[in-house]
């Protein structure tokens, strides 16, 4: 019997094809697993295809990022940038203004990645996750630069009970000697009116003079007396004009002493501006300082400028960035950094993009790419 023999008496079936036996009870199963492997890469492979580009979120922050649109940069969307080309990304800026939007966007799944200058906190880990750390920042505080005293600042040291006392020394000097040298004077010397009121306007016109530039008038005395008198008034003079001096130097130090700020103790009593929902503010308020909040850094810059307030505390970099360039000679940056601060690439709790991030993060500092962005945007060593 041609290709296939039934052996009927010792009821064995075998089919013979080829020369080669094969057991039909296995051959759906391997059928099957074939064709699910093929169709789960052919699924694959098409969700590959229809990936949508991520969505980066970013907000204004100088010199993190700047500008809007197609000229967006900055640091970290340099940063960001190469990244992205490591890990060959696709992907899509999406601008807010805050922080708290950006965070909100990646925690409700409307973006895949935030990133600027946002800090990493255990309160915002809970909400979201983070990468490795790729800037350490800080706080810091940043002042006006007054280069001279305002009109009211001596109109306030020229009405201090220590200043007032001493005019009022100075007019009960040219007061009684106006007195002893019309007392005197008044017979012989005809320089000085016989009368009150006139002689005595005389006399203080004379101490006045000699009281405060140690000359003598056309008025001069000529008695040994009145000579005397003019000796003494004259010392007198001296130690007035010396004592007003100190006087002056000493509360205008001591003014200037104490609307100086340099450190966070000065901050308590102060005006102090921030932005709303930033470290910053959770900062100061954990100092009990109440700050003035705004929603843009630069507004804190106005602020400050045009005296609304005394100082704004932020984000070192941030401040510093500000005082080399735009505000220059108006602004300083003074004292060290405190409440010690990394930033972080804010990503969703458990996204498979982490660790690719990381990677990268750490390749390219290994690299020397990361060095060559932080020294072209901060012109030194990190």
């Amino acid at each position: 019997m041609s290709g296939c023999e039934i052996a009927r008496s010792n009821s064995r079936s075998r089919c013979l094809r080829s020369g080669m036996p094969m057991k039909t009870g296995k051959l759906p199963v391997v059928l099957i697993v074939l064709i699910a492997l093929a169709v789960g890469n052919g699924a694959v492979i098409s969700q590959e295809g229809d990936a949508q580009p991520l969505q980066v979120v970013v907000k204004p922050l100088d010199p993190f990022v700047m500008g809007s649109g197609d000229s967006l940069n900055g640091f970290s969307i340099d940063l960001w940038r190469e990244i992205a080309n490591h890990l060959a990304l696709e992907y899509e800026f999406v601008e807010v203004e805050t922080v708290d939007e950006q965070l909100m966007a990646v925690e409700n799944g409307a973006a895949d990645v935030g990133i600027t200058g946002i800090s990493i906190t255990s309160s915002r880990e809970e909400r979201i996750d983070f990468s490795y750390p790729y800037f350490s920042s800080g706080l810091q505080i940043m002042t006006r630069v007054d280069s001279q005293f305002t009109v009211s600042q001596i109109v306030h040291n020229l009405l201090s009970p220590g200043i007032l006392q001493i005019v009022g020394i100075f007019f009960l000097v040219i007061i009684t000697g106006g007195h002893l040298i019309w007392l005197v004077e008044r017979r012989t010397n005809p320089d000085f009116a016989h009368s009150y009121f006139r002689g005595v306007v005389e006399g203080m016109w004379w101490s006045s003079i000699l009281v405060v530039t140690g000359n003598l008038t056309d008025r001069s005395p000529v008695s040994a007396l009145s000579r005397l008198i003019s000796l003494i008034w004259l010392v007198i003079g001296v130690l007035l004009i010396a004592n007003f001096t100190a006087s002056v130097t000493a509360i205008a130090t001591v003014n200037q002493l104490e609307q100086s700020i340099s450190t966070i103790e000065d901050l308590p009593g102060r005006r102090i501006a921030t932005v709303q929902g930033s470290t910053s503010e959770t900062h100061l308020q954990q100092l009990g300082i109440i700050p003035l909040t705004v929603s843009d850094i630069h507004d804190a810059y106005s602020l400050l400028e045009n005296g609304t307030v005394d100082a704004v505390v932020y984000d070192a970099p941030v401040l510093r960035y500000y005082e080399s360039r735009e505000g220059s000679s108006r602004v300083k940056v003074v004292g060290t950094i405190f409440n010690p601060e990394d930033y972080g690439i804010a990503l969703a709790d458990d996204s498979p993009l982490r660790e690719n991030i990381n990677r990268a993060i750490l390749a390219l500092k290994e690299d020397g790419t990361y060095q060559r962005l932080y020294l072209y945007w901060f012109g030194s060593e990190s």
